[in-house]
C-alpha cells in the first residue's frame, strides 16, 4: 500500500501508488500507464494549474486584494510567474513549481509560498498533501 487518504465524507481510502491517486483526481489519467510520459505530464500540469487557481481564488476571498499594489495582484494570478522574489504577505502565494528552479532559471519566491509540483506523480501527490488539498490518514 502506498498511502491512505481521507475522503470528503471522512472514509479511509487506500491507494497502491501515486498513479492510482492521480487517476482518481485527473480525468483521462490512465491507471494502467497507457498514456506516454509527455501526455501524462501535460495532464498533471493542467491539473496543477487548476489546483493553483482554485487555491489562490479561495485564499483571495478572505483578503481585500484591491488594496495590494499591482505587482502583488499580478503575482496572485497563475500568469504571475516570476514577478516577485520575496513574498512577505499574509495571503499565501500558490505557484506551479515547474515554473521555478530547479526546472527553470527563476528562483522560487521566498516567504509564504506553496508550490504544487506536477513534475512527477510522486511530487504532485506530495505537494497536494503539503498544500492540504489531500489529507492522509496517519497510521
Amino acid at each position: 500500500m502506498f498511502i491512505t487518504l481521507v475522503s470528503q465524507d471522512g472514509q479511509n481510502v487506500f491507494y497502491d501508488s501515486p498513479r492510482q491517486v492521480l487517476s482518481e483526481l485527473i480525468a483521462d489519467y490512465d491507471i494502467d500507464g497507457g498514456v506516454d510520459e509527455k501526455a501524462a505530464y501535460a495532464l498533471r500540469h493542467r491539473f496543477a494549474k487548476q489546483v493553483v487557481e482554485a487555491l489562490q481564488a479561495n485564499s483571495i476571498d478572505s483578503y481585500e486584494v484591491a488594496i495590494y499594489p499591482d505587482d502583488v495582484r499580478r503575482a496572485l494570478s497563475v500568469r504571475g510567474t516570476g514577478v516577485v522574489a520575496q513574498w512577505g504577505h499574509d495571503i499565501p502565494l500558490y505557484v506551479i513549481a515547474t515554473f521555478y528552479a530547479p526546472y527553470s532559471d527563476i528562483p522560487l519566491p521566498e516567504g509564504n509560498v506553496i508550490a504544487i509540483d506536477p513534475s512527477t506523480e510522486m511530487n504532485l501527490v506530495s505537494s497536494l498533501l503539503d498544500a492540504g488539498v489531500l489529507q492522509s490518514k496517519q497510521e
